[in-house]
């Protein structure tokens, strides 16, 4: 067989090991992600809640759930767009008990800038130096955010940040949610997770008593 006459068979064989390595990958970080999810459910004490498996692709992440300091907590995987667009998500979510009117997103610094400002956002300098040149907090009302972030809530907020958080935490009515691009098969959105979940509440907390 001339050198010609072996090209296609040489680029069957490569497709068929890229696809086979895509599934062996695929499957592989489905088990992390899954493993990855109980340890977190077993150190907040949450419920693992596991969805049925669909012919070809698998089962889905599960959902944690189950109430954590005295409220009502969801650790979750979903996905945004589709094709070459689709962007998978990580988040927990805590409800706040009353609706609340205070309304603010919390991020590394500079992160969410243009997304804030589209919503008619404005950054909030609290006054704290360091927090200021860290942390980027838009906030249409800032003498309300101020006065909610005191000293030891931006200590927790900034330790969360330096253990690795990328995404942001969004104060908006009666629900405070942490979210960022990526999976729990990642072991550093995992360790991120357990204080992302502290903060929810405390900003939840705060929520409640700003009204």
């Amino acid at each position: 067989m001339d050198a010609e006459a072996l090209i296609p068979v040489i680029f069957a064989v490569v497709m068929v090991g890229i696809f086979g390595g895509t599934i062996v990958w695929a499957i592989r970080s489905a088990r992390r992600t899954r493993e990855n999810m109980r340890t977190l459910a077993r150190e907040l004490g949450l419920s693992v809640e596991e969805k049925p498996a669909r012919p070809i692709v698998g089962a889905p992440p599960p959902v944690l759930r189950g109430r954590f300091r005295g409220r009502e907590v969801c650790i979750r995987t979903y996905a945004t767009g589709g094709g070459q667009n689709r962007t998978q998500w990580v988040e927990v979510s805590a409800s706040v008990e009353k609706q609340s009117g205070l309304k603010m997103r919390v991020s590394r610094g500079g992160l969410w800038t243009k997304l804030g400002r589209l919503f008619g956002a404005k950054r909030v300098l609290v006054g704290d130096d360091t927090f200021d040149e860290r942390i980027y907090v838009a906030s249409a009302d800032g003498d309300l955010v101020r006065a909610a972030l005191i000293p030891e809530i931006r200590e927790r907020i900034l330790a969360v940040f330096e253990k690795g958080a990328r995404g942001a935490f969004i104060v908006d009515g009666g629900k405070v949610v942490y979210k960022e691009t990526g999976s729990f098969a990642c072991k550093r959105i995992v360790d991120v997770f357990p204080m992302a979940t502290e903060v929810v509440c405390d900003l939840c907390e705060i929520a409640e008593v700003c009204g």
